[in-house]
């Protein structure tokens, strides 16, 4: 990954071929990497999972937001997540393999040690 910043905070973050626009007018922040992270890991643990248990999900939508403390060091106070599937697998198999993700997923594991993490889990 590689960031190229002029005029202020006006950027670019290279990773492999794709590029990101990062500023605070019209283009993607740090947090807003750092929640796209925080989903993509846990979604990918949770696929991991899945795969080992012989579950299937059909789609996922991941919505991640959080708050930010407002003294300094300003770091995560809490982080929430929405997850909506959708399987034809049983709905306890899916939630077992759900918490096993949430404990098992190393951005959760960290980003647990210095804010609350909450997560819901819905069905379609």
């Amino acid at each position: 990954m590689k960031l190229h910043f002029e005029n202020g905070f006006h950027g670019v973050t290279q990773i492999n071929h794709q590029r990101i626009e990062m500023n605070r007018e019209t283009g993607v922040g740090p947090y807003d990497l750092t929640f796209t992270a925080i989903g993509g890991c846990f979604y990918a643990t949770f696929l991991d999972l899945c795969d080992h248990l012989h579950l299937d999900v059909e789609w996922c939508d991941l919505e991640v937001t959080g708050i930010k403390r407002q003294t300094v060091p300003t770091t995560l106070e809490t982080v929430d997540i929405a997850v909506t599937i959708k399987t034809k697998n049983s709905i306890d198999a899916v939630t077992e393999a759900f918490d096993q993700a949430s404990a098992q997923c190393s951005m959760l594991v960290m980003v647990r040690s210095v804010a609350e993490v909450n997560i819901q889990l819905y069905f379609a």
